[in-house]
């Protein structure tokens, strides 16, 4: 070691010296104490040990070469001293501290050495509850009742030990927590199923709150960690026990007192705010108060209703319903706390209420108007409540239960419209009762594409009018499809090919056109109308094509896509109404290329957009009415068309001649006219025959200048013919002859039976004429004299040239012999004649027929 080195006595001191020779080498190196030696060494490094006794010593060492010349080293003095103990203090716990049983006290301690410490043990009252080898050195008690005396020892690396002062503790038994209800009170007024903010104040006096647990009539609905303590309970009628548990950070239990409330019944609260729904659109609202249970000998209303003045303000407007009250005879005042959300009202009888006025009955009592202000959003709930009602009697007052309310606004998904027929007006109509009725239409939404149709569908009511959910898309696609096979002929005839002719030829006879009858015309859909469209209708008429072929889905030869064409198309009143595209062309029949005209024909959308507005926030519908247009019914009729007698004229005839059929072997041709009072634009007829009587041959010998189509459809078996002229028929001669084939020989008009018939386009009636092989022809349905009953005049429409004759009752002719062309009205004034019955007799060579009329004069 170094001069001046201090040791501890015992311990072992390692001596160390360095030594060389110049001309030879060591051979050892020998160690001194105080003059004794303690030990040689003979090879590098050289080292001797010394165990320190107490005093001052002299160190030496003593070097041997190699040849025995030997040579002492300086003397280097060092100091050994007897071991001192270690320091040892209690940091923790303070002196006096005090503690509560249970608690987990940590001791903690310092030690030091002019050595080493190499332990610390603790002690509580003399009992080791510890040791600890390393520094921070710390043990744990836990505490039992009464003062108690900590210590602690510690070791050095010499084993020699110190004992700490002393630090006293007081442990002293745990105090429990307190817990008690603050909400409910004994005094609240619940009714099932409000949502009850249940909330308790929890503290501990010697430590902290772990917990309070709620409880309702014993059942525990719910636990908070976190001052303030509270849970959500949602109520149910009855009676109703709230206690709260604390429980402290030593486990430590409290149950408060129990807090007792009935929870009413909602429905038999005597009084309630209306829930009301409306749409999000609406700025304001009138909300209902209600006299729920019948009310008698009320003379007045005191009540505070609270409302969400985040929300909603009230306007201040209350109205009167007559439910319970007259409303004259009742004055309402009311104050606005707007910063706590409240309005106060008071309804008090004024000077016109009769003495025995009294508020009776039940119903609504009357309605407060608010306002929805910015923090109402459009899709949102204002929730109301009547913290306090008074009702007022000559002895006295009572508070009454009010049950709350809302008032909820929806974002609206339906959307309104309406099918009309573009011809009338009439509706479109679909009976869901009866749906053979009808044919049906079916609504579908889908997006601006027109290609992604939802699944739902809607149908018209009887009414022509539908409830669609906007949900479904923004844009609606209209279908009504007719079958192939259907017989269209009432609808799309010969009279719509005529119309059509006359648009091609600028014909001015038709008129200007509608746009209607232009989007009809343009069967084939590509915007113009032509020729091709003329051959469509009159092939569609009789059948032999069982759909339109339309350039949307048809190649240029003739090829489907698969998709069936449309029947029908549909467009909204808004958009005929404001777009130029269906205002007719200003230099009609040319075209200026924005207006309509035959070469400019707009093609209805397959898809059309519903009316909303706002549609992202808050919806807002407008109704709409939409115009359908069958496709290829030029003329419209469509609205009235029917197999039904009801719309067939009487001056309307297309005959069939069997007495005037021409009999050739297993053939027969009969001859076709028409009676009609108007000029004769269209013939169409379809008829259907009996295989096993006759089948189909051919027409033939048509009005010069007519043009026509004929088709026997097998599907049905039946015969169509559609024909129109220009220069209209003629009504004295035969317009066509229809040649069969007789399968047994014979043909009557009961084979036949069946045959529908229109004369410009409208129902007409189909009459046959006596029988073949027969000159005794029966004329009494195909003489026509009509109106009947008659005022001013009648008219007479004969198949021949024959003589008309005006008898009264008793058979005395009134008017002298008149000639009616065939085919044309001959008019007879009866406008002089006095009301009763009279005789009109129509004969020739022929026939000879009397048509009795009646004259209301």
């Amino acid at each position: 070691p170094a001069t001046g080195t201090g040791f501890i006595t015992g311990t072992v001191v390692n001596i160390a010296a360095t030594a060389a020779d110049a001309n030879g080498s060591v051979s050892g190196v020998e160690f001194f104490v105080d003059g004794v030696s303690v030990g040689t060494d003979n090879t590098a490094p050289y080292t001797a040990t010394y165990t320190g006794v107490i005093g001052s010593h002299n160190l030496t060492a003593v070097a041997t070469d190699n040849e025995g010349a030997t040579t002492t080293s300086s003397v280097v003095v060092i100091n050994v001293q007897n071991n001192p103990a270690p320091n040892v203090a209690i940091t923790s716990p303070a002196a006096a501290a005090g503690f509560v049983t249970g608690d987990v006290v940590n001791i903690t301690a310092t030690a030091t050495d002019n050595g080493s410490v190499t332990q610390v043990q603790f002690f509580v009252d003399g009992v080791s509850v510890g040791t600890d080898l390393t520094s921070p050195y710390a043990a744990t008690y836990t505490s039992t009742l009464g003062s108690h005396s900590i210590t602690a020892v510690a070791t050095d690396n010499l084993g020699l030990t110190a004992t700490s002062a002393a630090v006293s503790i007081t442990v002293v038994n745990n105090l429990p927590p307190t817990a008690s209800i603050t909400n409910p009170l004994v005094t609240s007024l619940v009714t099932a199923p409000a949502v009850v903010a249940v909330s308790a104040n929890a503290s501990d006096p010697d430590g902290t709150v772990a917990q309070v647990e709620f409880f309702v009539n014993g059942v525990s609905i719910g636990v908070d960690a976190v001052a303030p303590y509270t849970v959500d309970w949602t109520s149910v009628i009855g009676s109703a026990s709230f206690t709260a548990k604390s429980t402290d950070n030593r486990g430590s239990v409290t149950t408060s007192s129990a807090v007792v409330i009935n929870i009413a019944d909602p429905n038999a609260l005597p009084y309630a705010i209306e829930t009301s729904v409306n749409v999000c659109n609406a700025d304001s609202f009138c909300l209902p108060f209600l006299v729920v249970d019948s009310v008698e000998n009320i003379i007045g209303y005191d009540l505070t209703i609270a409302y969400n003045n985040a929300k909603v303000a009230p306007t201040g407007v209350i109205t009167m319903a007559s439910d319970v009250i007259n409303p004259s005879y009742v004055d309402v005042i009311n104050s606005i706390d707007a910063v706590n959300g409240k309005i106060n009202i008071s309804v008090f009888f004024n000077s016109s209420a009769p003495a025995n006025t009294r508020f009776t009955g039940a119903g609504e009592l009357f309605c407060v108007k608010f306002n929805k202000i910015a923090g109402f959003t459009s899709v949102d709930t204002a929730a109301f409540s009547v913290p306090f009602l008074q009702e007022s009697y000559f002895t006295g007052v009572q508070s009454k239960l009010v049950q709350n309310g809302k008032y909820i606004a929806y974002r609206d998904t339906v959307y309104n419209g309406t099918i009309k027929v573009w011809t009338d007006n009439s509706v479109m109509p679909y009976n869901a009762a009866n749906p053979n009725q009808f044919l049906i239409t079916n609504i579908a939404g889908t997006d601006a594409s027109c290609a992604n149709e939802s699944a739902t569908l809607v149908q018209p009511d009887l009414n022509g009018k539908f409830v669609y959910s906007s949900n479904n898309g923004l844009n609606i696609a209209i279908k009504k499809d007719i079958l192939g096979t259907t017989d269209v002929q009432s609808v799309i005839n010969g009279f719509d090919g005529l119309l059509t002719r006359r648009v091609l030829l600028n014909d001015v006879s038709f008129g200007l056109p509608s746009i209607y009858n232009m989007i009809a015309m343009d069967v084939n859909l590509d915007g113009v109308v032509s020729a091709g469209d003329n051959s469509q209708i009159s092939q569609r008429a009789v059948l032999s094509i069982p759909e339109f072929k339309q350039a949307w889905n048809y190649s240029i030869t003739g090829v489907s896509n698969g998709q069936a064409s449309k029947d029908w198309t549909f467009i909204d009143s808004t958009l005929i109404a404001s777009s130029p595209a269906y205002a007719i062309s200003t230099t009609y029949p040319l075209d200026n290329g924005v207006g309509f005209s035959k070469s400019r024909v707009p093609v209805t959308a397959f898809c059309l957009p519903i009316k909303v507005t706002n549609y992202a926030i808050c919806p807002d519908y407008t109704p709409e009415t939409y115009k359908a247009i069958m496709v290829g019914d030029v003329n419209g009729n469509v609205a009235t068309a029917s197999p039904s007698s009801l719309f067939k004229s009487a001056s309307e005839k297309v005959i069939f001649n069997l007495s005037n059929a021409v009999v050739s072997g297993n053939t027969i041709e009969v001859p076709v006219s028409v009676v009609s009072s108007n000029t004769v634009s269209s013939i169409d007829f379809s008829m259907p025959l009996s295989s096993n009587v006759v089948t189909f041959n051919e027409i033939s010998n048509v009005a010069t200048g007519a043009e026509s189509l004929s088709y026997f459809n097998t599907d049905d078996n039946t015969l169509r013919f559609t024909s129109y002229h220009i220069a209209n028929f003629k009504t004295d001669r035969s317009v066509a002859t229809v040649k069969f084939n007789l399968v047994n020989g014979q043909l009557s008009a009961s084979d036949l039976a069946g045959s529908l018939a229109f004369i410009n386009g409208e129902n007409a009636e189909v009459a046959f004429v006596g029988s073949i092989g027969s000159n005794n022809v029966d004329y009494t349905n195909v003489v026509s004299v009509f109106p009947n009953p008659a005022s001013s005049f009648v008219q007479v429409i004969t198949p021949e040239l024959a003589t008309v004759q005006l008898m009264d009752a008793s058979g005395r002719i009134i008017s002298t012999n008149m000639n009616v062309t065939a085919g044309q009205a001959l008019t007879l004034s009866t406008v002089e004649l006095a009301s009763g019955v009279y005789f009109v007799k129509i004969s020739n060579d022929n026939f000879s027929v009397n048509k009795k009329i009646v004259v209301n004069n």
